[in-house]
């Protein structure tokens, strides 16, 4: 089953790349995307990189300084010409690698309490601003600051303990400077946060076919991710992106 998901994957992003590649006279591409480091038995650690599917790096030492599970943002170069058509994975070329911090959400009885968290984000944005790529239960997002040189932010993330009438649960996403102050700089980070405790703990399961008899077993959660942020007396938790957001474990992985 995870065979076929691999390979619906590859095909797909082939597809594209070749329609893209085709019009630039080209047979390479660069792309930056989020990624979660992962490990399997036919062909061992590789970068798990969403809708672009399993990326098993050319060079595999970039991977050395790496562990299952650990996140990072991505520069790859895909090399149609590079590619092993029977492989259910792609290959990637001069990858290189940003570890990024990965945050855990906890319960809190006053999730929206703001006391030694009160760092003010200018915003929080989707990884594309229109999604988020989510998989072995990690999500990510882009946070954007204004701080000194020699200063960095400490987020923390917790959510209410049951969910609305709606099945949803609240996250609040918060923050504090940590550092020497200075001169303010414009920032953007990119953040992860692992999920995958509370999904198994209080999400939904839920069954997704592939192809006619394929099935995966999943198991997901609908959720509302808010920061505290905003300027001078304007400062609230604001919702990212449309409000309601799913992320899901595959139980069969």
């Amino acid at each position: 089953m995870k065979k076929l998901s691999l390979l619906c994957s590859v095909i797909i992003l082939m597809t594209a790349l070749s329609s893209c590649l085709e019009s630039k006279d080209t047979s390479s591409a660069d792309v930056i995307v989020p990624v979660v480091v992962d490990y399997n038995m036919s062909y061992g650690s590789y970068l798990s990189a969403f809708y672009y599917g399993p990326v098993v790096p050319d060079n595999i030492n970039v991977l050395n300084d790496y562990a299952t599970g650990d996140c990072a943002i991505a520069k790859i170069t895909i090399d149609l010409n590079k590619q092993n058509p029977s492989a259910y994975y792609i290959t990637g070329s001069n990858v290189m690698l940003e570890k990024i911090e990965t945050t855990t959400p906890h319960y809190d009885l006053q999730p929206d309490d703001t006391a030694g968290y009160s760092f003010p984000a200018l915003s929080v944005d989707f990884f594309s601003m229109s999604f988020s790529p989510y998989y072995l239960g990690k999500f990510f997002v882009s946070v954007s600051d204004s701080i000194a040189s020699k200063q960095a932010v400490e987020y923390d993330l917790t959510y209410k303990q049951m969910p609305d009438e709606d099945g949803i649960f609240d996250f609040y996403l918060k923050g504090k400077v940590i550092g020497i102050s200075g001169k303010k700089e414009y920032i953007t980070q990119y953040h992860a946060f692992d999920f995958t405790d509370i999904i198994m703990a209080a999400g939904k399961d839920t069954v997704i076919t592939y192809g006619q008899e394929q099935e995966q077993r999943w198991r997901y959660l609908k959720f509302r991710l808010k920061y505290f942020g905003g300027t001078g007396d304007d400062l609230q938790f604001r919702n990212v992106g449309v409000g309601i957001d799913t992320i899901a474990c595959n139980l069969d992985n």
